[in-house]
């Protein structure tokens, strides 16, 4: 059965609640939160991270990711991939390096 990224992040915010995220809106754009900062947003039918950049490098070997670029022609944002997730496990995975990526920027 195939999920859809809007399942995924109520999964993801359901099984992050423990650490403080929470289902929210930025920008009109569905995202998980920290506080008032986004970790993880609800871009058209894919999942946004925000991850390290050390870590871009791997995440960008995934199929079908890329750099994010909201508003296309005026650049990336740095630090935002889209990377396409089937799987709630596989999701949880960038979003517990995006969580743990903006514990350290605090």
């Amino acid at each position: 059965m195939n999920v859809t990224s809007k399942q995924i992040i109520g999964e993801l915010a359901q099984r992050q609640a423990a650490q403080g995220v929470k289902l929210g809106k930025m920008f009109g754009l569905t995202c998980l939160m920290l506080g008032r900062k986004p970790l993880v947003v609800l871009s058209g039918d894919e999942l946004v991270f925000r991850i390290p950049l050390a870590r871009t490098p791997e995440a960008l070997m995934i199929s079908g990711a890329y750099a994010w670029e909201p508003m296309p022609g005026r650049g990336r944002m740095k630090e935002w991939i889209v990377i396409p997730m089937e799987t709630v496990d596989s999701a949880a995975y960038w979003a517990n390096i995006a969580l743990a990526f903006l514990h350290s920027k605090h």
